[in-house]
């Protein structure tokens, strides 16, 4: 597929994972069993226009978004917390691309939030079941 390098398929990569993760439906769910877990993909996208989709099963604190393969994952770093990343946690109200910025509306246990990637004009954009909320260049 032009603009992605790996699998036709993309999964989680669970080798990548910073923290015990916990999978359901052949990877399909998943449920952090530590304090801060972070995860990526087993793709790497490098042009383009790509959207996922996430289904809450909380309402706490996530950052949710997507990052580069020197992003690093530990007990203080994830999605959001380098340069090589964005990550919007709708709990504090934030877009993070290492630094805080007010973003987004409060989330809660079952919306879908949205995660549109757009590689060729640098921006992403959140949706809150269905609901735009704003474009953030990337940096």
């Amino acid at each position: 597929m032009i603009g992605k390098i790996g699998t036709s398929k993309t999964i989680i990569d669970l080798k990548t994972a910073y923290g015990k993760v916990q999978t359901y439906y052949d990877g399909n769910k998943l449920e952090a069993r530590d304090s801060f877990v972070s995860i990526r993909a087993n793709n790497c996208l490098v042009k383009g226009k790509w959207c996922y989709e996430v289904l809450l099963l909380s309402n706490g604190l996530l950052q949710i978004g997507f990052c580069q393969l020197n992003t690093e994952f530990n007990e203080h770093y994830g999605v959001g917390d380098d340069i090589h990343s964005m990550g919007y946690d709708g709990f504090r109200l934030s877009c993070w691309n290492k630094e805080e910025n007010r973003y987004g509306k409060t989330w809660d246990y079952g919306d879908i939030i949205g995660v549109c990637l757009d590689l060729d004009n640098n921006k992403i954009e959140y949706y809150q079941n269905g609901e735009k909320l704003g474009i953030v260049p990337i940096k």
